[in-house]
This record gives structure tokens, C-alpha cells and sequence, in this order.
């Protein structure tokens, strides 16, 4: 999407990356719209130099003019992986860099942006619970980061996780180590599977991250229609974002924590919210939970209006 509206001598650049997709928000100077895409992942380590490099290419490649106008371009980029392996920010800015030729003014790990958003940068932790998940927060200049270890060894409570672990459980009850329930039959059918070899074939063929992730929706189907199957994947993977929290929130020593979220586990799933919700109200009923009040990349807005503080 871009709008037609004049250049102004100073533009902003916003990029969100994450293992599913990356987004791009191009404003003036005034917080006026002028431009918004979405693109692939953009993960390093999950997918892949070239895989980043291809995607940025392709979201910037429409703003290409109207970036060259510019007499000045602040930018900001949340990627995966800023901190997660040696000289990961060099190698990322440099990298940004040649795909896109804007030297990036930050470049941060995605979560931090989050936690912007989702905090207006006041003292708090902000998790993420979309493919993966991450707990970020921050305390008088403070860093904490739980969290965020990846869908080999990780992602506790992302929708990976929950879809891996519904797949497990289907796994089980196909081989008859456990009873079936609704579950298995609402994947099956969901899926078009008709037999193990189906579900096999399909869970090592391709992007194996992003089309577990997909399976997250199938549970929660199935537990709004009363499998407790489905119902305590969905509690547990509360549990364990939760307790992430409550680990940055214990290491930060906040008193009475502004918690904000995002991801479509939290936003989308208030199974999973209203657990996580409860676990952290049980553990410190003091503590402040909400919505990130800002996305990463505010598109519903024409003329971006900041909300008031904490």
C-alpha cells in the first residue's frame, strides 16, 4: 500500500520482523501514513541470510522513490535474532544495509519493539506469543530477556508449541497410547488427513515452523467445543508464559508491573489470555495486564496519535 501524499524532507521507517512475517511502515515527519507491506519471515537463524535479504528487498522495493527523495531517514529495525549470536547486530545492519541501502538508526530485536508499544516505554515486561515467544523487560535502564530460545529447544507457549504439542497428543491417540478425543478428529478433518502417513508427510515437507504454528487454531476450535485435550494444551502453554513473566518481573524487582502483550496467542486465543491472565493476578494481584496499546506497526492509522502514558 502506498499513499499518495508529498515527501516530506524527513521521513520515518518502521520494519517488524518476525518467523512468520515482516512488516514495513513508511511516515512523515507528522505521523502521516505513507506506506505499508508485508512481506516473508525474516529470521536469521530460522530461515536464512537470504531468506531475510529476499524480504526486505521485496518490502522496500515499492518505496525505493520515495525513499530516494528524502533529504533524511530515521529508521528503526525489530528483527529476530539482534542479540542472539555473535556480532548478530553488525552482521544484521550490514546486511539491512546492502538490501535496502538506508543505514538503519536502530536495529533491535523484535521484542524490544514490542515492548515499546506495549508499555510506551515505561518500566515493564512485554511478552510476545505469536509463532515463537519472547519475554522482554526493562527497569531504569535495566534489560531482562526470558525467553526466546527457538522451536527446536524453545517458544514455550507460542503457537508452534502448541501446535507441536496438539500434534503429539494426536500422534498418541492415533496410535491408540491414548483414547481418542475430539481433537484428533478436528485435525484430521481440518488437515485433510486421512491416515499417519498423511500427517508424516506433511509435518517434514517445507516450512515445518510457520505450518505447526497453523495448527494452534485447530486446538482451540477444539476446545471451545469441550476437549479437555485441547483445553489443557491450550492452560499449559498460559502457564508457561506466565511464568516467564513472573521471572522478568522477579529479576527486574517491579513491584507493581505494567505487563503488555501481543501475538495472536494472547490477542486472539482468551483461553490462553484468560490463564495466563489469572496465573500472574494469583501471583501478584498488584500487577497491571493489557493489550500493547500501540502494534509494532500501527497501520490502522492514517495520522498516528500517541496515547497518553502510564
Amino acid at each position: 500500500m502506498i499513499l499518495e501524499k508529498k515527501v516530506s524532507s524527513l521521513l520515518f521507517v518502521g520494519v517488524d520482523g518476525g518467523g512468520t512475517r515482516t512488516r514495513l511502515v513508511l511516515m512523515s515527519a507528522v505521523g502521516e501514513l505513507l506506506g505499508y507491506k508485508e512481506g516473508e519471515a525474516s529470521s536469521y537463524l530460522e530461515n536464512g541470510r537470504e531468506m531475510v535479504a529476499k524480504s526486505l528487498e521485496c518490502l522496500f522495493e515499492p518505496f525505493r522513490k520515495i525513499l530516494e527523495r528524502a533529504e533524511s531517514i530515521a529508521s528503526c529495525f525489530g528483527l529476530p535474532n539482534v542479540g542472539e549470536f555473535e556480532r548478530s547486530e553488525q552482521v544484521l545492519r550490514e546486511l539491512v544495509q546492502r538490501v535496502t541501502c538506508i543505514r538503519p538508526t536502530l536495529i533491535v530485536n523484535d521484542v524490544v519493539v514490542g515492548w515499546a508499544g506495549g508499555t510506551l516505554c515505561n518500566d515493564g515486561v512485554h511478552v510476545v506469543a505469536g509463532t515463537g515467544s519472547i519475554v522482554y523487560g526493562r527497569k531504569d535502564g535495566k534489560e531482562v530477556r526470558i525467553g526466546g530460545w527457538g522451536s527446536i529447544i524453545g517458544d514455550e507457549g507460542s503457537a508452534y508449541d502448541i501446535g507441536r504439542e496438539t500434534l503429539r497428543r494426536v500422534t498418541r491417540q492415533l496410535d491408540g497410547r491414548d483414547e481418542p478425543t475430539f481433537l484428533k478428529d478436528i485435525v484430521m478433518s481440518s488437515m485433510d488427513f486421512s491416515n499417519w502417513y498423511d500427517v508424516i508427510q506433511w509435518i517434514y515437507e517445507g516450512d515445518k515452523r510457520s505450518k505447526i504454528a497453523s495448527i494452534a487454531l485447530h486446538t482451540y476450535n477444539a476446545a471451545i467445543r469441550g476437549d479437555i485435550v485441547a483445553k489443557s494444551i491450550l492452560e499449559n502453554a498460559a502457564i508457561e508464559l506466565a511464568y516467564s513473566v513472573l521471572t522478568a518481573v522477579k529479576k527486574l524487582k517491579l513491584e507493581e508491573p505494567l505487563i503488555s502483550y501481543s501475538g495472536s496467542v494472547l490477542e486472539k486465543n482468551e483461553i490462553v489470555k484468560d490463564k495466563f491472565a489469572s496465573c500472574l493476578k494469583g501471583s501478584i494481584p498488584s500487577a497491571v495486564i493489557r493489550k500493547a496499546p500501540l502494534a509494532p506497526v500501527p497501520v490502522s492509522y492514517t495520522h498516528l496519535t500517541l496515547p497518553t502514558k502510564a
